[in-house]
């Protein structure tokens, strides 16, 4: 169920008039709570609210068919996407798959519980069976190059990613995961470029797009190019409206324009401060939010909001999202004049077994420039390099 935000909001709305109209329809109940699910962990509505909704249609379902795969996998994605709970969920897809062992969401959604737990071998296996047990959906090919990326096999990522481009030429963002992992693999923006230059020029605009091709401009010091490619694109765009309005904030900075940077960074704080309200267990956005107190200057703030998103997303209970989290601490810290703090992140996510993050990105990201001459970034060139 990969579908937009717009989609998925659709998606309720349908399948809450299917269940209006037939109460005891158990796959309506069991979709819908797949629905409200999605909204939640895509975070269109992380509100206890969508929560609740979510966990009455999965409990509703299993109580009209206790013994429906559908209700089973219903209540395994509200324990993953909603709760975190790994392993109530892994247990409920268990049950699922009994009914239906070939079924390729259920798969996918061991393979998403399977990566957060850094079990990639065992995630890697699952997804490359559910990949060919759905052959036309190229989303589940995306997915295992990304677990080949987070795996650090460059080659074999690009490789699988460029065959889901092929068959599924219409995704912008399957073009924006072969740019990261291409970064990744060489460490040459001019290669990874002539990925996003595949994108046919009726997506340039898309914002997966944008960003990609705008990130792109300012690593390489074109700073008036990298904001034209966001000018379509607003900062209240959906999920991305955070990181939108960070990359316009970072531009301005880096391009010495104190007034909009101030003013940019200003509104990413307010658009992070008011997801943290709604959900305070958002760690992307208490990342975020650090990100834009450090562009401030309100360093203390910036650098308890980073550390924040890392006890809330460790790598130990998240290996997807917690490297991650680690990069923005890592950045908060560099922005912030703490140079051996920065080194001592930066390290820490080079020495993880698995993620895709290598040396080469952090080469490549301006925002990292000030740590090049340390003593000890050279000495993590010679360890990592």
């Amino acid at each position: 169920m990969n579908l937009g935000p717009e989609n998925r909001e659709l998606a309720v709305d349908m399948f809450q008039m299917a269940v209006d109209l037939d109460p005891d329809y158990v796959e309506a109940h069991a979709a819908l709570a797949r629905s409200h699910c999605a909204m939640y962990h895509f975070s269109d509505d992380d509100t206890p609210e969508r929560q609740e909704m979510a966990r009455q249609a999965a409990e509703r379902a299993v109580e009209l068919a206790p013994d429906a795969p559908e209700a089973h996998a219903a209540l395994g994605w509200y324990h993953y996407q909603c709760l975190k709970e790994y392993e109530p969920a892994l247990r409920e897809f268990g049950i699922a798959l009994e009914g239906r062992p070939d079924d390729s969401e259920l798969l996918s959604g061991i393979v998403f519980i399977r990566r957060r737990q850094g079990r990639f071998e065992e995630a890697l296996q699952s997804m490359q069976k559910a990949a060919e047990l759905d052959p036309l959906d190229a989303g589940k090919k995306f997915d295992v190059g990304l677990i080949l990326w987070m795996m650090r096999r460059y080659e074999e990522a690009d490789a699988v990613m460029e065959r889901a481009v092929a068959q599924a030429p219409d995704v912008v963002g399957g073009y924006a995961l072969r740019y990261f992992v291409n970064l990744s693999w060489h460490g040459s923006l001019h290669r990874a470029r002539a990925i996003l230059g595949q994108i046919p020029e009726s997506m340039r605009t898309h914002p997966w797009s944008a960003a990609a091709w705008s990130g792109a401009e300012y690593n390489e010091g074109n700073y008036e190019a990298a904001l034209e490619h966001l000018a379509p694109v607003p900062d209240d765009m959906f999920f991305l409206g955070g990181i939108i309005g960070l990359q316009r904030a970072q531009i301005y900075d880096a391009a010495g324009d104190e007034e909009k940077a101030h003013a940019a960074y200003e509104y990413v704080r307010g658009f992070y401060k008011k997801k943290i309200e709604v959900n305070p267990a958002d760690y992307s956005s208490h990342s975020g939010l650090g990100v834009a107190l450090a562009g401030l200057g309100r360093k203390e703030e910036a650098i308890r909001a980073g550390r924040r998103s890392v006890e809330l997303c460790p790598v130990s209970r998240d290996a997807l999202d917690g490297p991650g989290m680690l990069v923005e601490l890592a950045r908060i810290y560099t922005m912030t004049g703490e140079a051996d703090a920065a080194l001592d992140t930066v390290e820490e996510v080079l020495a993880l077994p698995a993620t895709g993050f290598n040396l080469n990105l952090f080469r490549i990201d301006r925002s990292f420039d000030t740590l090049r001459d340390h003593p000890r970034y050279l000495e993590l060139e010679e360890r990592f390099g």
